[in-house]
């Protein structure tokens, strides 16, 4: 039995043949054909009956294909349908374009075209998340990322945690300030982001995997993108048993320091956290430097209002405003913009 695109196909085939026939048909009779059997004169012969154009969108009016023939339009709808419902083999060409090459957009092209087809590619993104071309496997990952059966993968924690550390993929950007010289810069794919995406949506099922992450926690600057990811997450994570040293280490963030972008993170994850930041805000209140201070203060204002160590910053700035969540304020500004 054919399959349903094999017949799908075939008739838009024999509709391309339809129109042909009629413009061969109406040309013999000596009139100026225009598109759909339409004289272009604007006399009107009384002898012939008067038809309606055809009601099949695939015959429509060139106007409304940006001035192709009815052919060409046919084309691009037969091309539509084929695109529909990519074959295996043409997934595994797409596959095998995430791979680094000498190519320039072919991998580009080929994550658009498995962000299309989520069901074929499914499986075969799957079979290379241990491929050797760390392009095509971390740019598989970051398809997977927004598939809901990644979570049925016993692998999928574990290889997303990973994903939390600095890389260039696809293309180098500028490594932020506080990168050692020769540190490897963040990706421009945000792989790192949709990883976090993913260990956010899924805490039950990442807890054990950023647990671990956490123990093996250094401090090292090579690291400092994925461990504080990661101390972001578990924060957020009420379950974990690392919940509030995670925050205890955010809370630190918010000092002074020639890290960029690490105190703002700190601040929206315990602004999220709402009273239940006000025990970190209360240990380190006693330390706090200015900006450190300032932060604290801000937190103070929106959770504890009676409490009078919460007031405007001291750079005179409101309180009460709305803040982007957390899991923003970690994808896209300390994971993907330095």
């Amino acid at each position: 039995m054919r399959s349903q695109h094999t017949l799908a196909v075939a008739g838009v085939a024999a509709l391309a043949v339809l129109a042909v026939a009629l413009r061969g048909a109406c040309g013999a009779a000596g009139g100026d054909v225009a598109y759909a059997g339409r004289p272009r004169s604007v006399e009107r012969d009384e002898r012939a009956p008067q038809v309606d154009a055809p009601r099949d969108e695939t015959l429509r009016e060139p106007a409304s294909v940006e001035g192709a023939t009815p052919e060409e339009a046919l084309e691009r709808a037969a091309a539509a349908a084929r695109r529909a419902a990519p074959d295996a083999d043409q997934i595994a060409r797409w596959i095998e374009d995430l791979r680094d090459d000498t190519l320039a957009g072919n991998a580009t092209r080929a994550l658009y075209e498995l962000g299309r087809a989520p069901d074929q590619a499914f499986g075969p993104l799957c079979a290379v998340v241990e491929s050797q071309d760390e392009q095509q496997r971390k740019l598989a990952l970051y398809l997977l990322s927004v598939q809901p059966r990644s979570t049925q993968v016993a692998w999928a924690a574990e290889r997303y945690v990973a994903e939390l550390a600095p890389d260039d993929l696809p293309l180098p950007r500028t490594p932020p300030s506080w990168l050692a010289p020769g540190g490897r810069c963040f990706t421009s794919a945000s792989n790192a982001s949709a990883a976090a995406s993913w260990l956010h949506r899924n805490c039950d099922q990442a807890r054990n995997a950023l647990e671990m992450a956490w123990s093996r926690r250094t401090g090292e600057r090579a690291k400092l993108q994925e461990e504080l990811a990661v101390a972001a997450l578990l924060a957020l994570d009420g379950g974990s048993k690392f919940s509030f040293a995670a925050r205890e280490l955010l809370t630190e963030h918010m000092r002074d320091n020639d890290i960029a972008q690490d105190a703002a993170l700190a601040f929206d994850v315990l602004y999220d956290l709402g009273p239940l930041a006000i025990p970190h805000i209360d240990r380190a209140w006693p330390g706090a430097d200015a900006q450190q201070r300032d932060y604290l203060s801000r937190l103070l204002a929106d959770h504890a209002p009676s409490d009078p160590r919460g007031a405007n910053g001291a750079d005179g700035g409101p309180v009460g405003m709305a803040r982007p969540a957390a899991i923003h304020s970690l994808t896209q500004r300390w994971l993907f913009a330095e």
